[in-house]
């Protein structure tokens, strides 16, 4: 069942509201890349926030929300929030994504698409703030920086473990190979607060 909000602390960053970045590896849903595109596209250009390792698995079934306060240099410029699983390795597995269009400088919250995922033990939180997702969203783009003066990740944990759940499990028909975040990034982007041991009351 649902019945706690997992809250992770953003770091203070400035992306730049440009073209260039993927969620993923190679196009979503896709079997391949075709060969008039990048292999593999680009991706993790941007500015990371990265949790702890969690203690135990933490499984979400439902919307993320990315709460900003925010300061664009002109108003109508776009954040895209990225959502990963960061293996031990640094490996980056994409898994929801969401965007805004900010009005102006202020505090701000929007939603990320909804996903049930489940977080292993020794795993990280990853989030990406940028300005593209460019297989999924193409706004016009301002070419200025976004700083995000704090911010904060709210994920919809669920507050029980799910015992012998059997219903048919949506799966793609191919999954992009993940990405590697250098270790560097990850020490110097990682928040310094723990993360609840448990997710259950």
């Amino acid at each position: 069942m649902l019945g706690n909000q997992l809250r992770s602390s953003l770091r203070r960053i400035t992306c730049i509201d440009l073209a260039g970045n993927n969620a993923e590896t190679s196009i979503p849903g896709s079997s391949g890349v075709p060969v008039d595109a990048p292999v593999p596209l680009p991706t993790g250009r941007g500015s990371w926030t990265f949790t702890p390792p969690l203690a135990e698995a933490v499984h979400i079934s439902g919307l993320p929300h990315v709460t900003v306060d925010v300061a664009p240099l002109v108003p109508g410029a776009h954040l895209v929030s990225l959502l990963y699983d960061i293996d031990p390795d640094g490996a980056a597995t994409f898994v929801s994504r969401g965007a805004y269009l900010v009005p102006g400088a202020g505090i701000f919250t929007f939603e990320m698409f909804p996903q049930d995922w489940r977080f292993p033990a020794g795993h990280r939180i990853g989030l990406l703030l940028t300005g593209a997702d460019d297989w999924w969203f193409e706004p016009p783009i301002t070419g200025l920086p976004v700083t995000v003066r704090s911010g904060m990740l709210t994920l919809p944990a669920l507050s029980d473990a799910r015992v012998n759940d059997e219903r048919p499990r949506f799966r793609p028909r191919a999954l992009p190979a993940p990405f590697v975040v250098d270790g560097a990034t990850i020490s110097d982007r990682t928040v310094v607060q723990t993360l609840p041991a448990s997710t259950r009351p």
